[in-house]
Formats: C-alpha cells, structure tokens, sequence
C-alpha cells in the first residue's frame, strides 16, 4: 500500500504590527486638544497643595474628645483597680485571712528554704 502523504500545513497569519498612535492616551503633545492647551494647573490654585491653608476647628474639637475619653478611660481603670482592692479586702475580713508577713531574707545572699 503506498504511503499516506502528509497534508500540507496552513500558512499561519502574519503578525499585525500596532502602531504606537491607536492608543489615544499615548498621542505625541502636538496632537493635543485645544482645550487641553489651554489647561494649566497652578500649585498655588490647588487647596490640598498650598501651604497656607486655614486650619479648620473641627480637628481641635476632635483632639479635645480624644484626650477627654483618654482621661477618662485612666479615670474608670483607677476607679475599678481601687473597687478591686476593697472587695478583696472585705473577702479576707470576711473569711479571716490575715496578711501574710513578709518573709527576712538572710544579708549573706543566699536564698532561704
């Protein structure tokens, strides 16, 4: 049996080169718009970029709330840290514990048994 011969492949595509205009954002300066021609930004027109801008009392009123809550956070830790200690004094009334004494520790260093 003769031999199959093998079909003949298809030419693939040429490559399509892209030219750099398509892109309307990547267009040369001098295929500006009118209206961007006459478009210029100034750094003393823009608010956020002036140096000179008037502070504003809101962030004073916040400032004053932050610092209020902070004192009076610190102010509810002393208050619940004292509650704490008086009700653990009125427990050891109550069941009779008596402070323990502090124990003497030798002069000469060593640690007692």
């Amino acid at each position: 049996a003769p031999a199959a011969a093998p079909a003949a492949a298809a030419p693939a595509p040429a490559a399509e080169p892209i030219e750099d205009d398509a892109t309307p954002q990547a267009a040369a300066p001098a295929e500006r718009t009118p209206l961007a021609e006459t478009e210029e930004i100034e750094d003393e027109a823009t608010p956020m970029g002036a140096f000179d801008e008037p502070h504003c009392w809101v962030h004073w009123v916040m400032l004053l709330g932050i610092l209020i809550t902070a004192a009076y956070g610190a102010i509810v830790v002393r208050r619940r840290l004292h509650l704490a200690d008086d009700v653990d004094d009125y427990e050891k009334q109550v069941l009779g514990i008596e402070d323990e004494a502090p124990e003497a520790v030798p002069a000469d260093g060593r640690q007692a048994l």
